[in-house]
């Protein structure tokens, strides 16, 4: 079967007509989505205002498009209604032959979040007395530092639009959002993206972009749903099972406080294999140490069951969505799962998409719709 593959790039309002190929990847172990477009060193901008006159450049330079220019990229096949690929903005030149642009999301990545002088010691107590511009917070509630995140972005984005002569969106934090106490928390010299990856790393939380809206939670966002069969719309399946190891995993959650004290609770199989993870400056506060228990037990299981499927354009998806999946041939396989990346390749080659997934069939999913798992085991400080 054949398809006339239909690829447009949108650059500040100028339309790129010659395109070597676009690679993009959203992954939830990343923050936000990237995009590499590789183009030849000589390459023809036709304007996308019918009445403005063709011009014709002999070489793209890195001051042509400068940092925060925004870029749309969308691809359908001939009679199928376009699907966006990515939207955000470039950020970087390979210069080459061909040149790579490189691109961002969104504005996550602009700006040192904060402009108060902090004062900070090390383990020996000795003051540090070079601290840079910061940000301190003896007690904060999570969904309130995002949101003062978020606040600060936009305040990027109104610059590079005044700056630009764009007109950017302002980013938007998706609800429901988990929330919970952080005390003693300080950063100095970070960008907004890099206290993201923090908290990512050190919460185990999902955090991403759809767009402009930041999406920050602990498992999937169940908004949308697609169904995949091999015998259909799956071009190849690469996913692996474990039943054993997936049905059998002891969970012991270590919460550290600012003064190096220790607690644990511990969830899951009794009998299961022994993993460890460890948060830190997280108050328990109500029911937050068992919320955060279980929710990285549920991902922990969902690791040991999962992969990836290469499919054409169409279905289209976004993140987190559930797939209904169906294999022929391994009827094991066959389940729901959630999406935790997606990936895009677009060239001469052809126009596919890769999804990773995560296996969804678990008694924990009631979790995700708004009920909360008794933890087993006990905590010991």
């Amino acid at each position: 079967m054949y398809f006339n593959a239909i690829l447009s790039i949108t650059i500040n309002g100028n339309v790129l007509t010659t395109v070597v190929s676009v690679k993009t990847t959203q992954d939830a172990s990343k923050v936000g989505a990237r995009a590499d477009v590789v183009v030849p060193l000589n390459s023809y901008i036709q304007y996308s205002d019918p009445n403005t006159l063709t011009t014709y450049l002999t070489e793209i330079r890195s001051d042509m498009f400068p940092q925060g220019t925004g870029i749309n990229i969308t691809a359908n096949y001939d009679g199928y209604a376009p699907i966006n690929i990515f939207t955000g903005y470039i950020y970087d030149f390979v210069l080459g032959m061909p040149l790579t642009i490189k691109c961002l999301d969104y504005f996550f990545n602009l700006g040192i979040f904060g402009d108060d002088q902090v004062s900070t010691t090390n383990k020996a107590g000795t003051k540090i007395t070079n601290s840079g511009t910061g940000k301190n917070y003896k007690s904060v509630q999570f969904k309130d530092l995002i949101q003062q995140l978020i606040t600060f972005t936009n305040t990027q984005i109104d610059l590079q639009n005044a700056k630009l002569g764009t007109n950017s969106a302002h980013c938007v934090l998706i609800l429901p959002s988990i929330d919970f106490e952080l005390v003693n928390l300080t950063f100095i010299n970070m960008s907004c993206a890099a206290i993201l990856e923090y908290f990512k790393k050190n919460l185990g939380l999902n955090i991403t972009f759809y767009g402009n809206q930041l999406y920050v939670n602990i498992a999937s966002n169940t908004t949308g749903s697609i169904t995949l069969n091999t015998g259909r719309n799956v071009l190849k399946s690469e996913l692996q099972t474990n039943l054993a190891t997936f049905q059998q995993i002891r969970l012991k959650c270590w919460f550290v406080a600012p003064n190096g004290t220790r607690s644990w609770i511990e969830v899951g199989s009794t009998d299961g294999i022994q993993e460890e993870i460890y948060f830190y400056n997280v108050t328990n506060s109500g029911n937050t140490y068992n919320i955060l228990s279980n929710a990285a037990l549920l991902q922990s299981k969902q690791h040991h069951f999962h992969g990836e499927l290469e499919l054409l354009l169409y279905p289209d998806c976004a993140m987190f969505w559930i797939v209904n999946y169906t294999d022929l041939r391994y009827q094991e396989k066959s389940g729901q799962y959630y999406i935790t990346g997606i990936y895009f390749e677009l060239s001469d080659k052809g126009f596919h998409r890769k999804i990773k997934l995560a296996w969804l069939n678990l008694p924990e999913y009631t979790y995700l719709q708004g009920q909360t798992i008794q933890t087993s085991g006990v905590i010991s400080t």
